[in-house]
């Protein structure tokens, strides 16, 4: 019975596909597709690339979209493009032919990945709007096999793979390459920073099973919290499996990609206490990229961060609650590509205006609507120094560091004077980098190389106090319950005032995700008056 289910369910997800115009006696053209040849830098030979574009692709020019790189095209694209189109609507899908004289020996795989990461990829991304973070594989049989060995080589090729019961008997050498790898990987490396989903059918031989579930549990016995992995068992042998794989899959890559369903703040996850806790994982603070400079609106529905990979150019990401949802992370790119980099946002409290850091200067867009203006450069003395991290009180005084000396790093401010910012002051503190100042400008937090220990290196979060006579107390150190051996650095506030955002480097490779622990651990060290 759930057979019959299953067949009915599929046929409904074609019934888009099917010409029922027969009487025309026109070859079928599948809507937004594209097939074009590429050269293969490995081989020299030319592949063939088929390319389905979403709905709305010309329209929608500001939209980056995530794409499914998919093998064995022709026997594949028609259900995909029939799956995505129902559940996942706003993706691209790219299938890649295999290499002439294509087998599953070790050279040939090794080549076809190369050929992916130089030359497939790059190509798609270049001319077409993609969001490179969020790129998915998918492989079926032979193709899911090669998935598993990118998987344990190139990890970060993808972030989401999708294997459908992996050919590990027709492959045996690449199959002792993915589990030897595998099992160094396991004692050697730390994250593998990846999604997973992987599927066999009911009636696959006995052999296969056996390999199925001894790759997984390898997978599972890594105790990885940066690996997702979705096992599934679906009706059907190694061949009536693949329809209801390519339906399953789509199905959690389209939850994958869909935010919560919250009307929460913070994406329904439960606020801290005294002890930080990583925000938003896996939405916002992902593996494999620095995260630095959080800022949320006043009223706590939009969220604005800088990212990026090591290598790359810094820039500005954001989200909005909508309704009871949040929209998916997008890049901001408010200089429209004028500056390479953009980073360390800032939501005005009067929620008028965003401010950030292009170039070491610092930038503006106002606010209209529900969309921005146009990045304008302040004018003001401000961007006379170069500086990072601008960050501003309720009165509207503009804070930031200015970093024109590394050897004399300052913390400055620009007081409010009707909008503008006519002159520039420097905060009179000890030390520190990343001034954050609170709403009422009743402390400045900053973070610094820990001074406590003589043999620390790392970077510690401090916070100043203000005197009634309006001056600042001594640095404080925030104390084991914030700082650890890792660096924090970027130290920010919440609008409401109730927690303590920063970066903690403990990522492998010296990345960074974002930490929130309540303010407490600030007011705790108040002086008392």
């Amino acid at each position: 019975m759930n057979m019959k289910k299953n067949i009915i369910l599929i046929f409904l997800f074609l019934l888009p596909f099917i010409n029922v115009e027969a009487s025309e006696n026109k070859p079928y053209e599948m809507p937004r597709t594209q097939i074009i040849s590429i050269k293969n830098s490995e081989t020299g030979g030319q592949n063939t690339l088929y390319i389905k574009l979403p709905k709305g692709y010309e329209e929608n020019n500001d939209t980056q979209y995530s794409v499914i790189y998919f093998t064995d095209p022709v026997q594949h694209i028609e259900i995909l493009s029939a799956v995505t189109e129902v559940m996942m609507e706003n993706v691209i899908l790219v299938g890649i032919s295999w290499q002439k004289g294509m087998t599953l020996k070790f050279e040939h795989v090794d080549s076809y990945l190369n050929f992916l990461r130089k030359d497939v990829i790059k190509t798609i991304e270049k001319n077409y709007r993609t969001d490179p973070d969020n790129c998915t594989y998918f492989g079926y049989s032979a193709g899911a096999l090669v998935g598993a060995y990118i998987l344990s080589t190139q990890t970060d090729t993808f972030k989401n793979y999708i294997l459908g019961s992996p050919a590990f008997t027709n492959g045996p050498e690449v199959k002792q390459k993915v589990f030897e790898l595998e099992s160094n990987a396991a004692k050697q490396r730390k994250n593998l920073n990846a999604n997973v989903f992987i599927s066999y059918g009911t009636l696959e031989k006995e052999e296969d099973i056996k390999h199925f579930e001894e790759f997984i549990t390898m997978l599972k016995n890594k105790s990885d919290k940066s690996l997702s992995l979705k096992q599934v068992v679906v009706e059907g042998d190694h061949s009536t499996a693949f329809p209801m794989t390519a339906v399953r899959s789509v199905q959690w890559l389209s939850q994958m990609n869909n935010f919560p369903v919250h009307g929460d703040p913070y994406f329904g996850q439960k606020p801290p206490g005294l002890t930080p806790e990583v925000f938003a994982p896996g939405i916002v603070s992902i593996n494999g990229r620095y995260e630095h400079g959080i800022s949320f609106s006043p009223d706590l529905d939009e969220i604005y961060f800088s990212a990026n990979k090591k290598g790359e150019e810094t820039s500005i990401y954001f989200t909005k609650l909508k309704g009871e949802k949040w929209t998916p992370i997008k890049k901001a790119n408010f200089t429209k590509g004028k500056k390479e980099s953009e980073e360390h946002p800032f939501v005005s409290l009067s929620d008028e205006k965003i401010y950030f850091e292009a170039g070491v200067k610092l930038w503006y867009v106002n606010r209209l609507e529900d969309s921005w203006s146009d990045a304008i450069q302040l004018d003001s003395p401000i961007n006379d120094d170069r500086l990072f991290y601008p960050n501003q009180a309720k009165n509207g005084d503009l804070f930031y560091t200015d970093i024109s000396d590394f050897q004399n790093i300052k913390i400055k401010y620009a007081p409010n004077k009707n909008g503008n910012f006519p002159e520039v002051k420097e905060v009179e503190i000890e030390f520190g980098v990343h001034g954050f100042i609170s709403p009422s400008q009743d402390f400045l937090l900053v973070n610094a190389r820990n001074k406590e220990g003589d043999e620390r290196k790392d970077n510690d979060i401090y916070v100043y106090f203000k005197e009634k006579d309006g001056t600042w107390t001594k640095p404080i150190n925030l104390g084991n319950s914030v700082n650890s051996n890792f660096d924090e650095t970027v130290p920010s506030i919440t609008p409401d005032g109730k927690y303590l955002f920063f970066s903690r480097y403990n990522e492998e490779g010296g990345l960074s995700n974002f930490y929130w622990v309540s303010t407490e651990v600030i007011e705790n060290l108040r002086p008392k008056q």
